[in-house]
């Protein structure tokens, strides 16, 4: 659905006889929703000019995606795994009870989280962005992006980073702060929350909170650069370059992050060439290994390429090392598993991609494969360098690990790479 320029009203909810009946400023229309044959169903609604409202009731599974327009919209999410992203005006966004996603972009918005878990992003301006109540093993991730923004923690497990910009931070629950750049302050932390910051930020320092001090830094400047798309609009990619550039102050407010930005910038200038970053959707994330010397081989060699020549390890020795790689990212990327207790928020999807590419510049790919078990009975074969990046081997640094990153943070580690299976 695409609105016009006018103040419009979406209401979406479950009717009679498996169906969906949208109220479009009060006009009913009827659709089915009977499970399909092919693809899941889903929503895409688009908002333009005007002040509108995109409502979708919690008993509303369906997966859904909406985007606003330039002025100030309110936006709310359904019981379905959805995607939410403000425009150009003052947006206020509302999560619901499924795994959801949401994005302020520019000026001051207000981003709600319902009783799933979620990733928020405040983005340029004076952000808010509330954790929101929910059960006890909900899980949040909140990044408040540039400028000054207020980060409040929900119920169960929230980490909050707030970016550039004199942040405040109210805590709740469990809480890990990273507090970034800035002069920041944060109130209610307590003896369980972990506090990533600086010396300067004004905290209770007498409540027990366990503080590691941080000197944000710009690491990650020589290792890594961004590729813009050609079938994407000027503003898509700036949304894109604003998005992998909250990311990257997000690791460099991080002990492990920093780590490992240091160190692809050492490897960048060792290899004589960056990691390139660009944009895919459809949580198409991935890596590919690609590097100046495959342009030399003769054509009988490059139809008998070896794992080495592609970055693997081969009887204890480093392969080729990648010096043209790309990570495909898709900011959007959140993921959970079946049963709502482990939340891979975007940047954990980043940092998975990114010990690839840490393999792939040092020659470290594990080769061969691994069975895991589904929870079905049978079983789903794993290449080795994705058991590697998660941190279920002792191959990679813990730095280069998806794993690493999720114990500094507090949260749950990933147990296996497919998110139904049950062991190896």
């Amino acid at each position: 659905m695409e609105t016009g320029d006018g103040a419009d009203r979406i209401h979406i909810r479950n009717w009679p006889g498996d169906r969906l009946q949208i109220l479009i400023n009060d006009k009913p229309y009827f659709f089915s929703i009977k499970p399909p044959q092919g693809p899941e169903q889903s929503l895409l609604i688009e908002t333009k000019g005007g002040h509108d409202s995109v409502i979708i009731d919690d008993d509303v599974k369906l997966q859904a995606t909406v985007e606003g327009g330039n002025d100030d919209d309110y936006l709310q999410a359904g019981g379905g795994r959805t995607s939410l992203y403000g425009g150009k005006g003052r947006v206020v966004i509302r999560l619901g009870s499924g795994l959801g996603y949401a994005e302020g972009n520019d000026d001051d918005d207000t981003l709600i989280g319902g009783s799933g878990n979620a990733a928020m992003y405040g983005n340029n301006g004076k952000d808010l962005l509330i954790g929101g109540f929910g059960p006890e093993g909900k899980q949040t991730y909140m990044d408040g992006g540039n400028d000054d923004d207020a980060l409040l923690s929900g119920n169960g497990q929230t980490v909050a980073h707030g970016g550039n910009g004199n942040d405040v931070f109210v805590g709740a629950g469990r809480t890990t702060f990273y507090t970034g750049k800035g002069q920041d302050s944060i109130w209610n932390n307590r003896r369980e929350d972990r506090i990533y910051g600086k010396t300067g930020d004004a905290f209770d320092r007498a409540s027990g909170s366990t503080f590691i001090e941080v000197k944000p830094n710009d690491a990650g400047q020589h290792g890594f650069t961004l590729l813009e798309s050609v079938e994407s609009t000027e503003q898509e990619n700036e949304d894109f370059r604003q998005r992998v550039a909250d990311d990257l102050e997000f690791l460099r407010s991080s002990p492990i992050g920093q780590q490992a930005l240091t160190e692809m910038d050492a490897i960048a200038m060792v290899n004589h060439g960056k990691v390139s970053i660009a944009p895919i959707s459809q949580d198409g994330s991935s890596y590919e290994f690609d590097s100046t010397e495959l342009d030399n081989l003769t054509e009988q060699q490059a139809q008998n390429l070896d794992g080495a020549a592609l970055g693997e390890m081969k009887d204890g020795v480093a392969g080729s090392r990648a010096n043209r790689a790309v990570i495909y990212y898709d900011p959007a990327q959140i993921v959970e598993n079946s049963q709502h207790t482990h939340l891979r928020p975007p940047i954990g999807v980043f940092f998975h991609e990114l010990a690839h590419a840490y393999n792939g510049a040092t020659g470290t790919l594990l080769p061969g494969e691994t069975l895991e078990i589904s929870r079905s009975g049978g079983t789903n074969p794993v290449n080795n360098f994705e058991h590697q990046a998660v941190g279920l081997t002792s191959d990679n640094p813990r730095h280069f690990t998806e794993n690493g990153l999720y114990e500094e943070m507090g949260t749950p580690l990933r147990p296996n790479y497919h998110k139904d299976s049950i062991g190896m």
